[in-house]
């Protein structure tokens, strides 16, 4: 299954992929915010959504996102938001998807790549380290506004 890209009109989406995209990254956090169409539109207007879909049911199955912003002394890639439908899990997806964000990051000129892993995916961990990430020596800090 090769990743589909939703472009930043978002006009392609209907209710289904909204409910499919929801029921995916429910899997990252058991009481995630709801996607809607207008967070969506937001999402894509700063970055990159690829999807995969089930070619029988056209019905999403994996998912990935990329952000790109610029630093001081770099040009920086974000992926976030990996995850493929348990039912479809150990096929290849993630890889494809992570394969597919890294070549989308190297068109936009980005010099390197960050992510975050739970210390509990370790199998999510191995995928990653498959493609060539490596963990780094830092530590990760969140200041919540909202």
């Amino acid at each position: 299954m090769k990743p589909v890209v939703f472009r930043s009109s978002g006009n392609n989406l209907t209710a289904g992929d909204l409910r499919d995209i929801n029921r995916l990254l429910s899997g990252l956090n058991p009481s995630p915010k709801k996607v809607n169409a207008k967070i969506l539109k937001e999402v894509l207007e700063d970055g990159e959504v690829l999807v995969v879909r089930e070619r029988e049911k056209g019905r999403i199955v994996g998912i990935g996102a990329l952000f790109v912003h610029r630093t001081l002394t770099a040009k920086i890639g974000r992926i976030e938001d990996v995850v493929v439908d348990k039912g479809v899990q150990h096929r290849g997806i993630g890889g494809q998807l992570i394969e597919d964000l890294i070549l989308k990051a190297k068109e936009l000129g980005v010099e390197y790549l960050e992510l975050n892993c739970a210390p509990k995916c370790v199998s999510v961990a191995r995928l990653y380290k498959k493609h060539g990430f490596k963990p780094m020596p830092t530590n990760s800090y969140r200041y919540v506004l909202s």
